[in-house]
């Protein structure tokens, strides 16, 4: 494509579903595709993605702008926080830092232990334009993302007027459900951190509940949980369990961080160098 700032479709994410979703957009003949791959490489750290199209994001230490007529969003899995930095959890949770500063509804999976955007049968979100594919929509497995990536390319494509035949996806595996690993927040000693970036312990969001804080964002006010450089990614849950557990009430009930933008970290230095061309 050109350097106009502009894409029919533009895919976050570079791993199953987003690669499944570049390739199925060429099979049916999408030509102006842009793939912002957010992965751990940070090739293209996006930071702003808007309802009407806009995404925002850093490159070789330069802000860019991209406007697309729609959006698949895939950018996968995080691991499952833990207050023990030596400790390693084989658990993974659906990366939702980009949907929830969207503001789209969110769920709570008592199984699987996490949080994840609401998504009707085509994957499209509460945001006309955006489509949600892999891990992120709380479906595990690398065969379910690939067909989330294909399903989300061929309804844009109807949309955009191409033709597409239904033969052109099978029927959606299954999903593989991994259940949460057993809670130890309860055990926790009130000096272990859960949120390392602001040096906030156990103890402090207990002692939070006990002023009557009875959701995250509420204790995100007050003591400053989740407001450091990896802007919850790192703690989210695990400050939420913490506090749902001292609380003796459902995850559900205290939820997740609110998200603002920009949702990692973009600098005064990029923004004045700030680009409005495309990749």
């Amino acid at each position: 494509m050109d350097h106009s700032g502009l894409a029919a479709l533009a895919i976050i994410g570079a791993g199953p579903a987003g690669r499944a979703a570049r390739d199925m957009a060429a099979r049916v003949g999408i030509e102006e595709v842009a793939v912002l791959d957010d992965g751990p490489d940070l090739d293209a750290l996006v930071w702003l993605v808007d309802g009407d199209g806009t995404i925002c994001y850093s490159r070789n230490g330069t802000a860019h702008k991209l406007t697309a007529q729609y959006i698949i969003l895939a950018p996968g899995t995080l691991a499952r926080p833990t207050a023990n930095p030596a400790a390693h959890i084989d658990h993974e949770i659906p990366d939702i830092q980009i949907t929830s500063a969207l503001r789209l509804e969110h769920a709570w999976d008592r199984e699987q232990g996490f949080w994840y955007p609401r998504h009707d049968e085509s994957l499209a979100s509460q945001c006309a334009r955006i489509y949600l594919a892999g891990g992120v929509t709380g479906r595990m497995g690398e065969a379910v993302a690939k067909w989330q990536g294909r399903r989300a390319a061929l309804t844009i494509a109807i949309h955009l007027g191409h033709e597409v035949s239904k033969h052109d996806l099978p029927d959606c595996p299954p999903a593989e459900v991994r259940p949460a690993p057993p809670s130890y927040v309860a055990g926790l000693e009130d000096a272990e951190m859960v949120c390392p970036c602001e040096g906030i312990s156990a103890g402090d969001i207990r002692r939070l509940a006990a002023r009557g804080c009875g959701t995250v964002n509420q204790a995100k006010a007050l003591g400053r949980p989740g407001m450091g450089i990896c802007q919850g990614r790192r703690c989210g849950l695990l400050v939420g369990e913490v506090l749902a557990d001292c609380l003796g009430v459902d995850m559900a009930q205290v939820g997740y961080f609110r998200q603002r933008w920009p949702t990692s970290p973009v600098s005064l230095a990029q923004l004045s160098k700030f680009a409005h061309e495309d990749i």
